[in-house]
């Protein structure tokens, strides 16, 4: 017997509006599908040089800060970016949802229509003809599948977009726009992320190294005499054979110490007698506040405005400041704050007009000393130094670098040279950035080498890695290590990205390098030639900084954002352990004291925080001013430079 199917009495209304309703939601699952091809293909052919267009402008306003039109363009073209890439990001997800809503919905009343047709035993001789006609509800039944599949697939290439313009969007939306014009540090030419994709890789003939990045540059130059303090090892460069893969954590740790200028430095450069942020001993305060005189032993206004940090060497406390029309080197009593002495310093170019963002100023750059002399860069490239009384040895004009902000990067010391990381140029095929040493005596080039990266404003490290001494700098996309005395290349990894400021640090036998736009790194340091493949412990994505230097304690690495939230990763594996948002603007580096590291925040309040595997606020203390300084902490002192003031907080007798 053959199936003959026709609506039950008194369903005919019900049958009838179940099939409406599903052809309805067929024919908008269509239009919804319709619309999301078009969202999908508008998001695919936007102008995906705009990133490249913002990054042009902010060139042009570094040059006429004071073009009201210029700023007013670059914020209206930042705007469209980031509405047209989260517009077309919000309608593919909103598209889905409905698209899936009519799939339900078409199949849901087909069933219900389907439930009203009754089927009784009897002779059928249209049976042919009913399966033919039964085929289109089955080819409907396919295309909506069919709809809700590609719809899928649509939204997924919508929301994963990675080109320039969505990596520009997503940075963008991550930071606030803090900045002149809300416009991005450049840094590897595409705005805020900076980013402008591997170096070619070599392979050519007359380039060593198959498979690293072009840009292996030859040294200029001699050698430094050795350190002041036995750091024995810099003289020359023993390859180690890297080790391979998963092994890196189960082999033996390298011995990883920083290499300090000693003679009578106990703060002598940006992060501290090693460049990690650690405090040396003494009996520190846990609470302060400068509003009511706690533990405050003394106040002294300082001249001229600067971002850069305190440095303490000989019982002084010498920082620098700069305007337009200005700069100077100060110096004051450790102990009681008495100004010393005050030394301007002219520029190598006269009349030099210096144009630099409003969050940089013309001084960010801390100053470094070898224990026996001062030295000091300031934003239009100029290193000058100085001896302990003051007087000017020698100024070195390396030139008015190429990006927004000046030159930025604090100095650091080896042996009898100052150390420079003059990064510049809108990508690294610019080839206009270099490591230099200069001779602390003279200020003669001792040696030179050319760096493979961007604009950069990260503070190099140096440290004793097994039996080498290195110099190590973060770029755009490589950290790079150098040898100390010749500035010839040890080693490279591919690991970092996006604008670099933040320095690198080391602990569990690695150096650590992290960036927004890039990475959180562990790198073992006792390889040679490219690394990348053999040498990177572990990359991690959690809490990446853009200003704040990283610092290792306890096992841990500790990041903080611009905005204020602090993350705990473990430094053997690289998986988060704790985060804690402030939810305030923090631009100073941490400083650890024993247990526990400060932070402070851009509105003059400081948190000691316990280094730790689980998030404990220890105290809170209070500046009163904004900082942006990371403090020197000496024999229990913290010396703090706010906007306006340098600041000595201890325990009070």
């Amino acid at each position: 017997m053959n199936q003959n199917s026709e609506p039950a009495t008194g369903s005919t209304s019900l049958y009838r509006s179940a099939k409406r309703s599903a052809t309805i939601c067929a024919v908008f699952g269509l239009i919804v599908f319709g619309l999301l091809v078009a969202n999908t293909v508008a998001n695919r052919t936007s102008d995906l040089v705009t990133p490249a267009r913002l990054h042009a402008m902010e060139l042009e306003l570094n040059r006429n800060p004071k073009d009201e039109a210029l700023k007013q363009r670059i914020r209206k073209l930042d705007l469209r970016v980031r509405r047209s890439f989260f517009r077309g990001q919000a309608f593919a997800g909103l598209g889905f949802l409905l698209l899936a809503g009519a799939a339900v919905g078409f199949f849901a009343f087909s069933e219900l229509a389907a439930r009203q047709v009754r089927k009784l035993p009897a002779p059928n001789p249209e049976a042919a003809k009913e399966i033919e006609a039964s085929l289109p509800g089955g080819r409907r039944a396919v295309a909506v599948l069919g709809a809700l599949l590609g719809g899928t697939l649509m939204t997924m290439a919508v929301l994963s977009r990675h080109d320039a313009a969505a990596e520009y969007a997503r940075l963008a939306m991550r930071k606030p726009f803090i900045r002149q014009a809300e416009a991005a540090r450049p840094g590897g030419g595409l705005g805020p992320l900076g980013r402008a994709g591997a170096l070619p890789m070599a392979g050519a003939p007359g380039v060593a190294g198959a498979g690293q990045p072009l840009g292996i540059a030859t040294p200029q130059g001699g050698t430094l005499i050795q350190p002041i303090v036995a750091a024995s090892g810099g003289a020359g460069v023993t390859p180690v054979p890297p080790t391979a893969g998963p092994s890196l954590l189960k082999n033996p740790p390298v011995t990883i110490t920083g290499v300090s200028p000693g003679g009578s430095a106990a703060w002598p450069r940006f992060r501290g007698p090693n460049g990690d942020g650690t405090a040396g001993p003494g009996d520190y305060p846990n609470e302060w506040n400068a509003t009511n005189g706690a533990n405050t032993l003394w106040r002294q206004p300082l001249a001229l405005p600067g971002w850069n940090s305190p440095i303490v060497v000989d019982g002084k406390v010498v920082l620098s400041g700069a305007t337009a029309a200005k700069r100077a080197v100060s110096c004051f009593d450790a102990a009681t704050g008495k100004p010393l002495w005050q030394t301007e310093v002219p520029p190598s170019r006269p009349g030099e007009e210096v144009k630099v963002m409003d969050d940089t100023g013309y001084a960010p750059s801390t100053m470094a000393t070898d224990g026996a002399r001062l030295y000091a860069v300031f934003v239009n490239g100029d290193v000058v130094a100085l001896d302990l009384q003051g007087k000017q040895l020698w100024l070195h004009p390396l030139g008015m670098p190429e990006n927004h902000y000046g030159h930025g990067a604090s100095l650091t010391t080896y042996g009898a040279g100052v150390i420079v990381q003059f990064d510049q140029g809108a990508s690294a095929s610019d080839n206009k950035s270099e490591l230099l040493a200069l001779d602390g005596t003279s200020g003669k080039v001792v040696w030179r080498i050319k760096r493979p990266s961007p604009g950069t404003w990260s503070t190099p490290i140096v440290v004793k890695a097994g039996k080498r001494d290195l110099i190590v700098c973060s770029g755009n996309p490589l950290l790079m290590a150098y040898d100390a005395a010749s500035g010839a290349e040890v080693w490279r990894a591919e690991v970092v990205g996006g604008e670099i400021a933040p320095t690198p640090t080391f602990g569990e036998g690695f150096i650590f390098v992290a960036n927004q736009g890039g990475n959180l790194a562990a790198v073992r340091p006792d390889g040679t030639g490219n690394v990348t493949k053999t040498a990177v412990a572990w990359l991690a994505a959690d809490g990446l900084p853009d200003i704040v230097s990283p610092l290792y304690a306890n096992g841990c690495i500790y990041l903080c954002t611009t905005e204020g939230l602090v993350t705990c990763v473990d430094a053997r594996t690289g998986k988060k352990v704790w985060d804690h948002d402030f939810e305030v603007m923090m631009r100073a580096s941490p400083t650890l004291v024993g247990g526990a590291f400060w932070l402070f925040d851009i509105k003059g309040a400081a948190y000691l925080v316990e280094a730790a595997r689980s998030f404990r606020l220890v105290s809170q203390a209070v500046v009163g001013e904004e900082v942006n300084a990371s403090p020197a902490a000496v024999d229990g002192r913290f010396y703090v430079r706010s906007k306006s003031h340098l600041y000595c907080f201890g325990k009070k007798p």
